[in-house]
């Protein structure tokens, strides 16, 4: 019997109470699908626009899988789509939005199938919740990467030191390692990364590397500073923070990387 334990790590709620975001946004509830039957759309649709009639269209691959359907202005809509409609890896879908008979902006949505794996790790990214497969206990590790191999972190200046080659080669190797770990829950690559002087495309290889190598599992930033954490989000899945740090739950809305766990 499939086990999953869904873990509470983001500021935002189902309610999505006090949140002021004020743009049409969209996304797949799941950063990925693996044994559902059904995946998920998730369409914001903002409280300013609640006198207005708005609809959506979902197209793919020239096929609208949902055609004018009126949506509720200042909460999540969601539009549940057969799994099987779609091919293995990554799919493209259009989400065009309709105000008053008019079309004004349009997102794209990726839905990503994977094989099943034994200790996959997915976020929802409407219920601010990281769900969990495997671990009997529910005990689930945010490994600090290269703990193995050589003792030093990607974004740590040791290893930076090391050639390109080196330090693919140790991030490979433990990566490979560790990755169908039961207690896996996900791959922390730097530790304050903006008072090491490590930017963005610092960390691009060792991210780009790991998800290659593993998509079920997201990749962490840990934070000492709010200062530029937006400027990390192509290199991150998940916001860490230490304790007593607080972030707006607007900087990271329904997008990836949504999530914030306090570090204590």
């Amino acid at each position: 019997m499939k086990r999953y334990v869904a873990i509470l790590f983001l500021l935002i709620s189902c309610s999505f109470n006090g949140i002021a975001q004020d743009d049409y946004k969209s996304n797949s509830r799941l950063n990925y699908y693996t044994h559902e039957d059904m995946a998920a759309v998730a369409v914001w649709i903002p409280a300013s626009k609640q006198d207005l009639s708005v609809s959506v269209d979902i197209v793919f691959e020239f096929d609208f899988l949902v055609r004018r359907a009126e949506v509720r202005a200042g909460e999540m809509n969601i539009f549940e789509l057969p799994l099987d409609r779609f091919h293995p890896g990554n799919n493209e879908l259009t989400v065009s939005y309709n105000e008053q008979g008019k079309w004004v902006e349009s997102d794209k949505v990726q839905i990503k199938l994977l094989d099943a794996t034994a200790n996959e790790v997915k976020i929802d990214f409407v219920n601010g919740k990281l769900l969990t497969k495997g671990s009997e206990k529910g005990i689930r590790t945010n490994y600090n990467i290269l703990n193995l191999a050589g003792g030093v972190g990607p974004g740590h200046k040791d290893f930076r030191n090391y050639k390109p080659r080196k330090r693919m080669r140790k991030l490979r190797k433990e990566v490979m390692a560790m990755k169908d770990d039961p207690a896996l829950l996900s791959w922390n690559i730097s530790y304050d990364p903006q008072g090491q002087d490590i930017d963005a495309e610092g960390l691009a290889g060792a991210y780009e590397l790991i998800k290659e190598l593993d998509p079920y599992h997201p990749v962490t930033i840990t934070f000492i500073s709010l200062n530029d954490i937006a400027k990390y989000k192509p290199v991150m899945d998940v916001v860490q923070l230490e304790e007593g740090l607080e972030i707006s739950e607007k900087e990271f809305f329904l997008e990836e990387p949504v999530l914030h766990m306090p570090i204590k």
